[in-house]
């Protein structure tokens, strides 16, 4: 029994310092969580915001205060209705789950619901294109040109980032071809 507990002391000894010595490694390295895990961007945060009121792709881009003021505005207004749009679709959500575990199905229901998700979903993606434009119109001639090179990075960035098949082998679909 004195030996079991010997062994066991030993055991938990060793887990900790491998714990501790990973830590520590890490912390060396410097190494962020909301950086991108597979290494090919050195401190690139994910796609996102990375100032207030700032599209990824002005990253890198110095602005102006008066352009930074104008993109400020910009996005400030367009936070309400994105907040609407973004409750009416989990308004929608619900309700069309709710309704797929009725016993009786309805069909009519579930179309409509159906509609006024993709009709949501076309306005979003119509308010993002035309957002997006409002932006870029902000930019001089060259910030432009490195705003839509930045896109195009991060589009590509994306694409490394798609999800892959059974066993990390990529997923090819059968009719399409590359």
């Amino acid at each position: 029994m004195n030996t079991t507990f010997k062994t066991l002391l030993a055991a938990a000894c060793i887990t900790i310092a491998a714990t501790s010595l990973a830590v520590a490694e890490h912390s060396e390295t410097g190494d962020k969580p909301h950086y991108c895990v597979k290494g090919h961007h050195q401190n690139l945060p994910h796609a996102g915001v990375h100032g207030f009121g700032q599209p990824h792709f002005l990253h890198g881009i110095a602005l102006t205060a008066e352009q930074e003021d104008k993109l400020f505005a910009l996005h400030h207004a367009e936070v309400p209705k994105i907040r609407a749009q973004m409750k009416q679709r989990q308004q929608l959500n619900q309700a069309l789950r709710e309704l797929s575990q009725a016993t009786p199905f309805d069909e009519a229901k579930a179309n409509t619901i159906a509609d006024k998700l993709a009709t949501l979903e076309r306005e979003s993606a119509f308010n993002r294109a035309r957002t997006e434009s409002k932006v870029l119109a902000v930019l001089t001639l060259e910030q432009r040109e490195q705003a839509i090179k930045n896109k195009a990075q991060f589009g590509k960035h994306d694409e490394m980032h798609q999800p892959t098949g059974f066993r990390g082998r990529s997923h090819q679909r059968p009719d399409i071809r590359s």
